[in-house]
């Protein structure tokens, strides 16, 4: 497969070696696909900027076949991790930057990773054997023993939260996979010629009112008739 990775960060130079080497490793258990990356940074204060600046004259970034990398400064607002309006709009437009002047049906898959999650380098590969049979499938984010992305995993159309946080066991198929509505979970495979009529977005046409962006692209793939979405649990993702 050919997969395009992408990574949004702001202020996260702490962790930022951690994502490239975890990003490394998952690469070399995995030698038969092609990766090529794209990073977008804003507004960054910490250290950030340097470190992407340095990485990438030192070319830390060379394992790739194509890298993209767009730093601006535009003075926006910064945010917790909170189910606000405006984040969501400005999340949603710095995605769709990071995917921008790229050809998306050059691809097979787009994986989207935070840039400050810890997770099994190893287990990913769980995710790339089965992402084929998937239009969406990510692992599952954890907060101590419970769910992290409680807004954007969803059950069914009739939530707008996590409505299973304990019971995922439960719900789980044999091969450890929920099948959802909508997931993200800091680390998720799209296949990439869904993009191709999708976008992220703040707002959810379906709501008629701002929603988590990365629940309303799961809407837009459903829409277009990609509704296979899954979560793994077998592969955690830790915040």
């Amino acid at each position: 497969m050919k997969i395009l990775i992408c990574t949004i960060v702001r202020d996260r130079s702490s962790k930022l070696d951690q994502w490239l080497n975890q990003l490394n490793e998952v690469m070399d258990s995995n030698k038969q696909h092609d990766y090529d990356l794209s990073i977008y940074e804003n507004d960054s204060i910490d250290g950030t900027k340097q470190w992407l600046k340095e990485k990438y004259e030192d070319k830390c970034f060379s394992r790739f076949n194509k890298l993209w990398l767009i730093s601006e400064n535009l003075g926006t607002r910064k945010f917790g991790s909170i189910a606000n309006e405006e984040r969501v709009k400005l999340l949603a437009n710095a995605r769709n930057k990071c995917m921008s002047n790229i050809e998306i049906s050059d691809y097979d898959y787009v994986m989207w990773v935070e840039s400050d999650v810890k997770y099994n380098p190893q287990e990913i590969k769980i995710l790339l054997d089965e992402c084929e049979k998937w239009d969406i499938l990510s692992g599952a984010s954890y907060e101590g023993n419970r769910i992290y992305d409680t807004w954007a995993t969803r059950l069914t159309d009739e939530e707008e939260w996590w409505s299973a946080a304990g019971k995922e066991d439960t719900l789980a198929s044999e091969n450890n996979i929920i099948s959802v509505k909508s997931t993200f979970n800091c680390f998720c495979l799209y296949k990439a010629s869904g993009f191709m009529k999708s976008k992220f977005s703040g707002y959810s046409e379906r709501l008629k009112k701002f929603d988590c962006d990365t629940a309303v692209i799961c809407e837009q793939f459903r829409s277009n008739g990609y509704n296979k979405i899954g979560m793994n649990i077998s592969v955690k993702i830790f915040v």
